[in-house]
């Protein structure tokens, strides 16, 4: 639903279940078509154990075209995520705090995942995702600008969040990969407390909690 609400976004396809029907009565300015289909033949074609009543197919988003030997004011970058509701709702906080675009590693999720898609809330459509190889990425990045998210790092409390530029986000099990790290210019932790036994944290919540003390005033 997010989706349909979001401007700009244009659905070819939009296939309604029965009990959604009486919301449909005139068609939405942004779908193409609107397909009236029974409960049992929107199930099987959903990906979703429960459907939500709704299944679309979109047009990609376009998005206005920018330098490409520059990069943004402050630029996140994502190292192997392979879970794609963690990328969706890395997608969704990154649109929160006004990020607009985000760097992937090439082996990261497809971001146009359903579950991606989904996790994402319509957030999607508003933040261009690019992926890109370490060494693409790095010739774009100034040397003292990249910060690398890392158990092993210095607590964010003692760092000039003024400074970070760059922070990259690593896969969820085995965090940044070492030629990542060894182009850093800091490493950066989120420090737990003296008792916790946690390993790690969620690369989400971890991402999360990075970008409110960056954009925190």
């Amino acid at each position: 639903m997010e989706l349909l609400q979001e401007p700009g976004s244009t659905c070819r396809i939009l296939l309604v279940g029965n009990s959604l029907a009486n919301d449909f009565i005139t068609k939405p300015q942004n779908v193409e078509r609107l397909v009236f289909v029974d409960e049992q033949i929107l199930q099987s074609l959903s990906s979703l154990k429960t459907n939500n009543g709704l299944l679309g197919i979109f047009k990609y988003p376009e998005f206005p075209s920018r330098p490409t030997n520059e990069l943004p004011s402050f630029t996140l970058y994502l190292d192997q995520i392979k879970d794609p509701g963690n990328l969706g709702t890395i997608i969704r906080t990154a649109d929160w705090f006004g990020i607009k675009k985000i760097y992937c590693s090439r082996d990261c999720v497809d971001p146009f995942n359903s579950k991606v898609i989904q996790s994402s809330m319509a957030s999607i459509l508003r933040v261009e995702i690019n992926s890109i190889d370490w060494e693409e990425f790095h010739v774009l990045a100034s040397e003292n600008s990249i910060y690398a998210a890392t158990p092993e790092g210095e607590s964010y409390f003692h760092i000039n969040k003024s400074e970070v530029k760059i922070l990259c986000i690593g896969n969820e099990s085995n965090g940044l990969r070492n030629f990542v790290l060894q182009d850093a210019y800091k490493k950066i932790t989120i420090p737990k407390a003296s008792n916790s036994k946690t390993e790690s944290l969620n690369a989400a919540v971890a991402t999360a909690i990075l970008l409110a003390w960056k954009f925190s005033n």
